[in-house]
């Protein structure tokens, strides 16, 4: 005989948010502060070759303020995690 779909239990997936999969561990928090450090290393990297290489100081200054733009913005995103980790 064979099974078919309908007489097969569901499998549902179900979220809770006591689970440790949503909370930030020690781990995490290290591993998020680590990306950050990275992030910003990437940002002054990309910084320089582009305050070497560009010759239009229009051009220069507009990529430089662009890659602060997004520094700012990664900064700010890591406050915020970290201000929701602390009221956990």
């Amino acid at each position: 005989m064979a099974a078919d779909c309908k007489s097969a239990a569901p499998c549902e997936l179900r979220r809770f948010e006591s689970s440790p999969v949503h909370q930030l561990s020690d781990l995490n928090v290290w591993c998020w502060m680590n990306r950050l450090l990275v992030a910003f290393g990437v940002y002054a990297v990309l910084a320089a070759l582009a305050w070497t290489t560009l010759s239009d100081p229009k051009f220069k200054y507009a990529t430089v303020a662009i890659l602060a733009m997004f520094a700012v913005r990664t900064w700010t995103w890591s406050r915020r995690q970290e201000r929701e980790h602390r009221d956990e």
